[in-house]
C-alpha cells in the first residue's frame, strides 16, 4: 500500500516533479526492494513538496490484521500534516471515535445511493451477461431488484449491508438460471437476504461434481483462514497440493476454474492479483454454524504449506559466501514456486494453531529435520518480512521461535520416532 501511494506521486516521470530526485537518491536500483518503513518516509519527503491528499476507501473491507496497519499508516500521515480522508460503514466511524489517536476525526457526509444507481449498476452487469436478454425482462429485472433506499440498509440492529450487495446477489441468482422462464422465476424466488443467497450459493458448490466442489470449499478456506489474501498464482499451486507429495504433481489450478467453482463467493482482483470473498459479510458469515463446518479444518492449511517447503526441489545448499539478493534467491533457489513465499512466511502460523494433530507433527519434522529445506526457509521469510535472522539454526530454535510448544517438548524429551538430532 505504502510502496502504491509513492508510485502514485511519483509517476509519470515525464512531469515537472523535483522530489523525484529524491526517491532516486534514495532507492538504488541494484540493491533490493527497500523496507516498508523506508518507502513510507520516501512518500512523506515527497509529499511535503506537494499538496498532498490521501484517501483510504472502504476501510470496511479491511480484515483485522491489515486494519491496524492501515491505522498506523494513517497516523503516521496525520503526524506529519497529511491530510487523510477515509470512506467507510457508519460502525466503523463508531470505533473511530473510540480510539485516542483519531479523536479529531471529523465526520463529512453520508453517502448513499438512490434507485437510479441500483439500476445503473443492474443494467451494466445485465449487459455483461453471456446471453442476450430481452428488453422488457431486463426492466422487469431492474424494477424488481433495484427498490434500493440508500447505499445500505438496516436488516437489524447488529447487521448493515450493502445494498449494492443484495442487488448482485440477486442478481446473479437470476442470471445463472438457464432459459427464459426459469430466469422469471428465478426472480420471484430470489434470495431476501445476503445470508440466503450465500446458502444458496453454497448448496449449489456441494451439489457440482467432485473436482470443482473440491476446488472450491479448498479457495474458501484458503479465504477464510490465510494471514493475507493470496495472490491468485500461490493459490492455484497450493490448492493441488496433496499430503505425502514430493514434488509439485502439476501446474495448478487454472483461475478461471478455481473462480467458477466457487459460484460468486470470491473475486480475482486483476490489479493485484489477489484473490479474497467478495466482500466481508461473506467472512462473517463463514464465522457462523453450520456454514463454518463446510470449511476444511484448519490443519489442511499447515499441512499443505509444510508438504510444500518439504518438496525435493528445495533440498538444496544454500551459498551465503557470496552475496545473496532477494531477486537472486526468487530466481535460483525459488522460480516457478509461487507459493513458495507464503508457506515459508506463514508456515508457523498454521502449524502452531494445529500442532497436537498427529499428521501436523509428523510433516513439521519431516521438515525440521532436512537442513537445506530448513534454511532455504528461514532465509526467504527474513527476505520477504525485511528482518534480519541467523539462517544456521537449530530444529528447536526454529520450533520455539515459531511458538510451537507441543513440538519443543518432543524434541527435548526425545519423544520423536526416528533419529532427529537437536544441533542439525
Amino acid at each position: 500500500m505504502a510502496a502504491s501511494l509513492l508510485k502514485q506521486i511519483a509517476w509519470p516521470a515525464d512531469k515537472d516533479r523535483p522530489y523525484l530526485k529524491i526517491v532516486y537518491e534514495n532507492i538504488k536500483i541494484s540493491n533490493d526492494r527497500p523496507s516498508r518503513d523506508t518507502i513510507i518516509k520516501l512518500f512523506i519527503q515527497c509529499a511535503q513538496s506537494i499538496k498532498v491528499r490521501i484517501l483510504f476507501d472502504a476501510l470496511d473491507e479491511c480484515n483485522d490484521d491489515d486494519l491496524g496497519k492501515v491505522y498506523q499508516l494513517i497516523e503516521t500521515f496525520c503526524e506529519a500534516n497529511i491530510g487523510v480522508y477515509v470512506t467507510t460503514r457508519p460502525h466503523i466511524v463508531d470505533l473511530l471515535r473510540k480510539q485516542k489517536r483519531f479523536a479529531g476525526a471529523t465526520y463529512m457526509e453520508n453517502i448513499t445511493a438512490d434507485g437510479m444507481d441500483i439500476s445503473n449498476f443492474l443494467e451494466w452487469r445485465i449487459q455483461e451477461h453471456r446471453e442476450l436478454i430481452e428488453t422488457d425482462f431486463i426492466e422487469d429485472i431492474v424494477r424488481t431488484i433495484g427498490n434500493a433506499e440508500g447505499m445500505y440498509r438496516h436488516l437489524n440492529l447488529q447487521d448493515l449491508t450493502f445494498r449494492f450487495l443484495l442487488a448482485s446477489l440477486q442478481l446473479q441468482h437470476v442470471l445463472r438460471a438457464k432459459g427464459d422462464d426459469s430466469m422469471r422465476k428465478a426472480l420471484n424466488e430470489r434470495p431476501s437476504t445476503p445470508d440466503k443467497a450465500f446458502e444458496n450459493i453454497l448448496r449449489r458448490i456441494e451439489e457440482q461434481e467432485h473436482h470443482s466442489a473440491t476446488t472450491a470449499i479448498r479457495t474458501l478456506t484458503w479465504c477464510y483462514y490465510s494471514r493475507r489474501p493470496l495472490k491468485m498464482d500461490e493459490l492455484c499451486q497450493a490448492l493441488v497440493v496433496e499430503d505425502g507429495h514430493h514434488s509439485l504433481e502439476s501446474n495448478g489450478k487454472s483461475a478461471t476454474s478455481v473462480i467458477d467453482s466457487c459460484l460468486s463467493f470470491v473475486a480475482h482482483d486483476q490489479s493485484t492479483g489477489g484473490v479474497r470473498f467478495i466482500h466481508p459479510s461473506v467472512q462473517r458469515w463463514f464465522n457462523r454454524e453450520p456454514q463454518n463446518q463446510k470449511l476444511l479444518a484448519p490443519d489442511y492449511l499447515a499441512k499443505t504449506c509444510l508438504t510444500y517447503l518439504n518438496f525435493n526441489v528445495f533440498d538444496v545448499p544454500i551459498d551465503f559466501l557470496r552475496g545473496l539478493r532477494r531477486k537472486d534467491l526468487m530466481y535460483q533457489y525459488i522460480g516457478p514456486y509461487l507459493f513458495y513465499g507464503y508457506a515459508a512466511q506463514f508456515w508457523g502460523d498454521h502449524t502452531r494453531e494445529t500442532e497436537l494433530e498427529p499428521a501436523v507433527q509428523r510433516s513439521s519434522f519431516a521438515f525440521l529435520e532436512a537442513e537445506n529445506r530448513r534454511t532455504l526457509m528461514l532465509k526467504t521469510a527474513s527476505m520477504l518480512e525485511d528482518i534480519y535472522c541467523t539462517w544456521v539454526q537449530t530444529v528447536l530454535h526454529v520450533a520455539a521461535s515459531n511458538g510451537l510448544a507441543a513440538l519443543c517438548l518432543k524434541l527435548v524429551y526425545g519423544d520423536v520416532k526416528y533419529p532427529l538430532p537437536l544441533w542439525l
